[in-house]
């Protein structure tokens, strides 16, 4: 009987020796594995960065496009003059309402006035910087738009025309 002690104990006093081996070869193995996790979520989260970066600058795109549609192809009803500063001024078809578009501080503006006062509001989405706003008169009704959108170091060019369904283009001389 204590034959069977003694060898129980020595045979758990050998192995100590390989418990702690097998905890440090277990820790080398976590470090490797948390290692090689952190860098493909690493990896993942800046292409995501770069994909929300893209969808903003679509999407600041798709809210300036339709702002000025709606201003220039829709409400407008008088003349539309086009300044050299790159201004465009509209009459709406509310008689009493006047709206001018124009580019400060890297972004898009609508300046309104009314009989009542005046109220400046942006039309470009914050965080997306815009930059070489141009306008040109194509025709009486037809007009070039082109701007750029930036964010975080990525681009977007945009150059749309528009027709002025209500309204004839002038040039402010």
């Amino acid at each position: 009987m204590a034959k069977s002690r003694l060898s129980f104990y020595g045979r758990c006093h050998r192995q100590s020796g390989y418990l702690l081996l097998e905890v440090l070869l277990g820790l080398l193995l976590a470090v490797v594995l948390v290692t090689l996790v952190f860098r493909a979520t690493g990896s993942s989260a800046h292409s995501f960065g770069r994909l929300q970066d893209e969808l903003q600058l679509q999407e600041a795109r798709r809210h300036i496009l339709t702002q000025l549609e709606k201003i220039i192809c829709y409400d407008a009803q008088r003349v539309i003059r086009l300044q050299e500063n790159g201004q465009i001024t509209c009459s709406m078809i509310d008689a009493c309402k006047r709206v001018t578009i124009y580019s400060d501080k890297q972004g898009l503006y609508k300046k309104t006035r009314k009989n009542n006062g005046t109220g400046v509001n942006p039309v470009s989405l914050e965080g997306v910087v815009v930059t070489g706003w141009r306008i040109q008169r194509c025709s009486p009704q037809l007009l070039c738009i082109s701007f750029n959108l930036s964010r975080n170091g990525r681009q977007l060019q945009v150059k749309r025309y528009l027709i002025c369904y209500n309204a004839r283009i002038a040039d402010d001389v």
